[in-house]
């Protein structure tokens, strides 16, 4: 069966599943809020973490104003200053530079007694001190309305839309003289059964359109839909310990249908990850997923691709001050350069967090990836990269 067939195949029942749970949204309604758990055990590692644990002080405070009297408004901003030893991700001839940072937040919370509506604002602006042309400006938008269905189960509808900047060493990376940037752009509708239980589910179907801008470089064979089906079912017998599986579907369909090189980079994918994770006496937190994943393409100058992805995450809180964060990842992912469909990326990184005031922390970060074309004879890449920087809250 092609690539073609597979896409048609799959759609049916990713959009069965999104007039299904509309259908639910319409016809819902519920006379008890969703009940949360008032501690959850499998992340409690994670929140008494440097960057993890609250601070009452330094939370957004929720405000009430005569023009929303049903919501509550969370403002909220954060300084950055770092440094970063190879801002280029470049094997040789490494640059390094300063950079300053400002992270403003405001989100919009109902306060009603069932349901819940968000609204959410982020913006990222950060500037360098020798090379402007990395200097970026990212912002984005989130609406979600949540219906509580009964106590146990609930569905939702997520707008999201934003402008994104992709890093230098980014697999489609191929050094402009600026950073690229790009649109994004999704609706997803889901919902969850089983809070608080044993056995819990939660899907979703997820539309998606990524836009690229063009800096001095064109990017508009990039520009391109993807539809995501998920679904998760999740077991925890013992406080602490949580098991997973996950399956999910991903179909990409390009705005163009042939590239500058006469290819159709349309494909379908499919993915089973399973999951642990483990919480010891809230010091050690370990996440640790793994499974197969496959992509078919419908040109057939590109072979189907398909192995083992996985990832882990271990989080130690050292001291009181200090948490230390591993992780490592084996994983596919899409590329639009010449002769090649997908690549296998390996890397890890290691992070030290250390709390120098109660509203300054410094971060000292060290990741390395390892990338492999698929389908191309193009060679791979070992790229170190150092970073430290420190954050200022306030709100």
């Amino acid at each position: 069966m092609t690539a073609r067939a597979h896409i048609m195949a799959l759609r049916l029942p990713a959009f069965a599943l999104l007039f299904a749970a509309a259908m639910l949204l319409w016809g819902g309604e519920s006379s008890a809020q969703l009940q949360e758990l008032s501690l959850d055990f499998a992340e409690q590692a994670r929140k008494e973490s440097v960057l993890g644990r609250v601070r009452p002080e330094f939370k957004a405070i929720g405000l009430e104003t005569e023009y929303l009297p049903s919501f509550e408004e969370f403002p909220k901003a954060e300084f950055r200053f770092g440094w970063e030893d190879n801002i280029f991700r470049t094997e040789e001839d490494v640059k390094s530079d300063y950079f300053l940072a400002f992270l403003p937040n405001l989100s919009v919370r109902s306060n009603w007694e069932n349901h819940q509506f968000e609204w959410e604002s982020n913006a990222h602006f950060q500037r360098w001190n020798r090379f402007e042309s990395e200097d970026f400006d990212d912002f984005d938008f989130r609406a979600k309305l949540r219906i509580d269905i009964d106590e146990r189960s609930s569905s939702f509808v997520e707008l999201r839309h934003g402008r994104f900047h992709e890093g230098r060493g980014a697999v489609d990376d191929e050094g402009g003289q600026k950073v690229t940037t790009f649109f994004d752009t999704s609706a997803e509708i889901g919902g969850d059964y089983g809070g608080g239980s044993i056995i819990s589910s939660e899907g979703s179907v997820k539309i998606q359109r990524l836009n690229y801008g063009d800096n001095d470089l064109n990017h508009d064979d990039r520009d391109r839909d993807e539809y995501t089906l998920r679904m998760r079912t999740t077991y925890e017998d013992v406080p602490g310990s949580r098991f997973f599986i996950e399956p999910s579907i991903n179909i990409q369909e390009f705005v163009d249908s042939f590239d500058d090189d006469d290819l159709n980079r349309d494909s379908v994918g499919g993915q089973l990850l399973a999951g642990l994770t483990i919480d010891y006496s809230g010091v050690t937190f370990l996440d640790f997923k793994g499974g197969y994943a496959t992509r078919s393409f419908t040109d057939t100058e590109f072979s189907e691709v398909d192995g083992l992805t996985v990832s882990g995450e271990m989080t130690w809180n050292m001291t009181g001050l200090t948490t230390v964060t591993a992780g490592i990842h084996r994983n596919f992912e899409g590329t639009n350069l010449a002769g090649a469909s997908q690549i296998v990326a390996i890397g890890g990184d290691l992070q030290i967090d250390h709390e120098l005031l109660y509203s300054l922390i410094a971060c000292c970060c060290r990741p390395a990836v390892r990338t492999n074309r698929m389908n191309s004879s193009r060679s791979c890449a070992t790229i170190p990269i150092g970073k430290a920087s420190s954050a200022f809250a306030i709100s």
